[in-house]
């Protein structure tokens, strides 16, 4: 589970904390371990033993999910730290403008700040899709270089490399959204090394006459 979706679920197990409503609380624990037997013996209705039951299953997975995530935080480099300050510097920043829109009535102001809203949303997104590269493959993600006449092998490497990753990846991936965006990333790796392939250096390292 991603950094963001480890913190997801924590802040909605906190909140259902705060709540104890029994109905949700089935929903998150369907969601957390499936219908298992104790999920079946918890639909039969809020008695005291599956109240207590269901409260103390969430209240420990809130805590593991805690460990969890702070267990993220430390592992991970400062450069992927960076990238998720930078992020919710970003969101904050989106959430003001998104405030402001909705108060001014001017037109071309408006237009502006939903202009700059949309920009942020692209910055988000390049910068969650390298925090995943790294949460997925174990490595920072490098920009592809400039091809070079004397660097295209050490690309194509790399590449075979993360479609090994992203390809094992896919295997285990369960969420929809998650397998959409594996199955892309997938495609532009294999994309790449097929360009890559034509390349005499590449040609060369693989046997074939240039």
């Amino acid at each position: 589970m991603s950094y963001e979706k480890t913190q997801d679920v924590v802040g909605r197990l906190q909140a259902w904390l705060a709540k104890n409503d029994y109905t949700e609380g089935l929903r998150l624990y369907a969601e957390l371990f499936g219908e298992n037997v104790t999920y079946r013996l918890l639909v039969r209705g809020p008695n005291s033993f599956n109240v207590k039951k269901l409260h103390d299953a969430l209240s420990a997975q809130l805590e593991k999910l805690k460990v969890q995530s702070e267990a993220q935080l430390v592992a991970e480099p400062s450069s992927v730290a960076e990238l998720r300050s930078n992020a919710s510097v970003l969101m904050n920043e989106r959430t003001a403008l998104k405030a402001q829109i909705r108060m001014l009535d001017d037109e071309a102001m408006r237009f502006e700040r939903a202009k700059r809203v949309l920009e942020i949303g692209e910055q988000l997104d390049r910068i969650y899709g390298q925090v995943e590269f790294f949460e997925l493959n174990g490595q920072v993600w490098q920009e592809p270089e400039q091809l070079q006449a004397d660097d295209p092998l050490r690309r194509y490497l790399n590449v075979r490399t993360y479609i090994s990753r992203t390809a094992k990846a896919l295997e285990v991936a369960i969420m929809p959204k998650k397998r959409l965006e594996l199955e892309r990333k997938l495609r532009e790796f294999k994309l790449e090394k097929a360009a890559l392939e034509l390349t005499d250096a590449v040609k060369k390292y693989n046997g074939h006459a240039v």
